[in-house]
């Protein structure tokens, strides 16, 4: 049994999914004000937060930043029924556990809770395929062509390369993530699209203090911070040419230095690189150098159709 606070500015939505939590041998607490749920997350103890992205006066994204301040290891199911990209993104970097698009199905929502709360979840006679194994897929998507290959490339710490033109890969790369071996590492986010070189490179790797204008201290890259665990290059097929290249010769050389300084610090990460271009469309537009692609090999997830938009 675990204590879930429920987050939602409409009062039909928190009845819902406070009788489903009751049904299923849940404790259930609902708020319907950001600001309430962020006093009760102070003041009382919860296992999981379900919490709705798009409310007033505070958002979701905010009540999870601010909640994370107070309790960092809260963990957090983000709602919303804005299933872009950018939403998932969005949560995933700020240390949602997951989010889920609404309406969503039963089994998937008791699924995600029952892996977050660590507990396993007694279905009601309405739920069925509830597992109690945090490797088992999702039983919605078990029936997709590409679960099998997840569950694959899950086993392994090589390199893949998903492709989707929707919010799926970042779902996928967090299943991915959450079924292997690095499943207890962090799970780090690095957004490749929007971003001149130069700054990408520090995000990537770090700087030595002193060494950016307007950054006094040290800084870890983000392949440092994502050391036991995997880090997720979004969008990579806006990454320049030279730092693919870069990348590649730094995961296999095992070690990266900051710029402008001079320690030499070990690494131990996973990448998962996404774009919503398709294979093809890459290879047309050479938007990844072939040393980049042969690195991959045959670890390449094509989901749906990809989207082909002009850019790049």
């Amino acid at each position: 049994m675990a204590k879930i606070l429920i987050i939602d500015d409409e009062a039909p939505i928190r009845e819902v999914l406070s009788k489903v939590l009751q049904a299923v041998g849940h404790v259930a607490v609902a708020s319907g004000d950001g600001h309430d749920a962020l006093r009760r997350i102070g003041s009382e103890p919860f296992d999981l937060v379900l919490c709705d992205m798009r409310m007033t006066p505070v958002d979701g994204l905010t009540v999870l930043k601010q909640a994370h301040a107070i309790k960092p290891d809260l963990p957090f199911l983000m709602l919303t029924a804005y299933g872009s990209v950018d939403v998932a993104k969005e949560s995933m970097q700020a240390g949602a556990f997951n989010f889920l698009s609404k309406p969503w199905k039963m089994d998937e929502l008791l699924l995600n809770i029952q892996r977050a709360v660590g507990h396993e979840v007694r279905p009601s006679s309405g739920a069925s395929g509830v597992q109690t194994s945090r490797t088992e897929m999702v039983p919605d998507w078990s029936t997709e062509p590409w679960a099998e290959p997840v569950r694959r490339l899950a086993a392994t710490s090589a390199p893949v390369l998903i492709t989707c033109s929707d919010a799926d890969r970042m779902r996928v790369a967090r299943l991915i993530h959450d079924q292997g071996i690095r499943q207890a590492g962090p799970f780090c986010v690095l957004d490749c699209a929007g971003l001149p070189e130069p700054i990408l490179l520090v995000e990537m790797v770090g700087c030595a203090k002193g060494f950016v204008r307007g950054i006094p201290d040290s800084r870890s890259g983000m392949l440092e911070k994502a050391f036991g665990g995997t880090l997720i290059l979004d969008e990579v097929a806006w990454m320049p040419h030279k730092l693919q290249g870069d990348l590649i010769r730094i995961i296999q050389s095992g070690v990266v230095k900051r710029m402008g300084g001079a320690e030499i610090i070990p690494l131990d990460v996973r990448i998962l690189a996404t774009t919503a271009y398709g294979l093809d469309v890459l290879k047309h537009k050479r938007s990844l150098i072939p040393e980049f692609l042969t690195w991959f090999g045959e670890n390449i997830l094509q989901i749906e159709r990809p989207a082909t938009p002009d850019a790049g």
